[in-house]
């Protein structure tokens, strides 16, 4: 799907959550990182996979998933395509939520990164 939207249709990007980029600057600030997300370079995309990433920072090898609401109802296909991220890209992976705030954000961060 994703190459029949870029080949017939043009650029292709995935539909974003702008809170979740305020989170994912506040998560730079306070960790003095530059991880990509929507609106700082783009989502990271997986072309083996065909998935972008909410969040990346590569130099920590670091992935954060935003979960809103919604995502309560497909939590077991959340899982599987966590699993599918992380075995492909030996990474760190933190998945936030969006009743989460900012010092459990951290916590959760922190106890992955340090």
């Amino acid at each position: 799907t994703i190459d029949f939207i870029k080949r017939d249709k043009g650029q292709c990007a995935p539909r974003y959550n702008p809170a979740a980029c305020q989170i994912f600057n506040e998560i730079n600030e306070e960790f003095g990182l530059f991880g990509k997300h929507a609106e700082n370079g783009g989502e990271f995309y997986i072309k083996e996979l065909g998935y972008w990433l909410d969040y990346y920072e590569p130099t920590l090898n670091l992935v954060i998933e935003y979960d809103e609401l919604a995502h309560s109802r497909k939590e077991k296909k959340d899982m599987e395509r966590q699993n599918q991220i992380e075995t492909l890209l030996k990474c760190k992976f933190v998945r936030i939520k969006e009743t989460d705030d900012t010092q459990s954000i951290i916590t959760k961060i922190k106890e992955v990164v340090l």
